[in-house]
């Protein structure tokens, strides 16, 4: 299965779902850690050929609306949240939306949220999978939302096996009639105010930034609000970066490539004008109000602009029917991982599954020894006279003491 991810920080971790999804799937994975859905959405409008040429797009977005930006920025968010569920409907492509579990109990503001996505999801005929019906331990989190790599890898063994058993049918019917969201991309900034680009690419993300050092002019024939900013923030860097939009100053916060909501959504009747931070401004904010920098400040490391005109977004939905996509065999994975751990004995689940875990241990040997190591040794306690297991077992012993 060709499969496309868009999500954040559960997405981007190593050796996670994503990783055991890779065994038995084409992924591409095109995630973020720190964003809002805005960065969904300009992703979505930027490959949409590739998407629904894909098999499947899994979306992962709520974790960070939920323990951030709703909060933050309260009933906007709700309305443009819709909107970004109206989007997905019209995808002609399979789409599997993943909540990942929350361990802290939540807030009545907090399972509003979680409800009012799960609706979106029902209303637009988006399949869910709502990962917060398993049953987690607490040892199974690293923090309060994000999953421990080893659980979060479990889960992408249970998810790719399930995938490989689902039969689909084609999706087609959908399309944008009306779209409101503007993107400026990097060479539409550099083009325009006449500012260099530079690439940069690591094994994460691949992107082109415009390196603007003053005044920022964008050409735009329609009333229209900013919403988002996608910006790098080199680590060598020695100054620090900011705008100032309606004379209202933010400075850029994070770490490489990072994809942030401007708080106060600026509107504009027509052309879109920066100004860019150059010099010492004192007690500058954050976009999203994530900390407070004095500066001094020199240019603007800019890879996008998000902006949403008046008119409405309409779309027509795509031919795609709601489900809760179930997990049945991830209770007993947890379960019968937490017993191998503890308990020096044969473990009997069943042989097809035992086979799909000795497969995924096979596939990720290359990539990483040790955890194809341990793996394979959990295998064995499904499986004690499994041939290719002891085999394998021996072979990776082998190798890890002679590295």
């Amino acid at each position: 299965m060709n499969i496309i991810i868009i999500g954040t920080s559960n997405s981007v971790m190593t050796e996670s779902y994503v990783s055991a999804l890779k065994i038995y799937h084409q992924v591409s994975n095109i995630s973020c850690g720190r964003v809002p859905f805005f960065y969904h959405i300009k992703t979505i409008k930027q490959n949409i050929e590739l998407i629904e040429k894909s098999d499947l797009l899994i979306i992962d977005h709520y974790i960070n609306d939920i323990n951030y930006y709703h909060p933050r920025l309260g009933d906007f968010y709700l309305e443009e949240c819709k909107d970004f569920y109206r989007l997905l409907s019209s995808l002609n492509t399979n789409i599997l939306n993943i909540l990942f579990p929350i361990r802290k109990k939540l807030n009545s503001q907090e399972s509003d949220y979680y409800n009012f996505v799960k609706n979106l999801s029902k209303t637009n005929k988006i399949p869910l999978l709502d990962l917060n019906k398993f049953a987690f331990k607490t040892e199974n989190y690293g923090d309060d939302i994000h999953l421990n790599r080893k659980t979060s890898f479990t889960v992408g063994v249970s998810l790719a096996n399930n995938l490989r058993t689902l039969t689909e049918k084609p999706v087609h019917g959908g399309s944008i009639k009306k779209d409101p969201y503007i993107i400026f991309d990097s060479h539409d900034i550099a083009e325009t105010n006449n500012y260099q680009k530079y690439d940069f690419k690591n094994s994460l993300i691949d992107i082109t930034f415009s390196r603007c050092t003053d005044q920022i002019h964008l050409n735009n024939r329609v009333p229209c609000k900013l919403l988002s900013i996608g910006y790098f923030l080199a680590p060598s860097r020695k100054e620090e970066q900011g705008i100032s939009v309606l004379n209202k100053r933010f400075s850029f916060s994070g770490n490489l490539y990072l994809h942030e909501a401007i708080d106060s959504f600026p509107s504009f009747p027509g052309d879109i004008r920066i100004t860019v931070l150059n010099g010492n401004y004192s007690n500058t904010p954050s976009f999203m109000g994530r900390e407070i920098v004095d500066g001094p400040f020199k240019d603007a490391d800019i890879v996008e602009l998000l902006a949403k005109s008046e008119i409405d977004l309409e779309v027509n939905p795509a031919n795609r029917s709601y489900y809760d996509f179930e997990l049945p065999d991830l209770n007993e994975l947890l379960l019968k991982f937490e017993e191998s751990l503890t308990e020096n004995k044969s473990i009997a689940i069943s042989s097809e599954l035992v086979d799909i875990l000795r497969d995924l241990a096979i596939g990720i040997e290359r990539l990483n020894l040790d955890k194809a190591y341990e793996l394979m040794k959990l295998v064995k306690h499904f499986r004690p006279d499994g041939v290719t297991i002891n085999s394998k077992i021996k072979n990776y012993e082998s190798k890890l003491k002679n590295h």
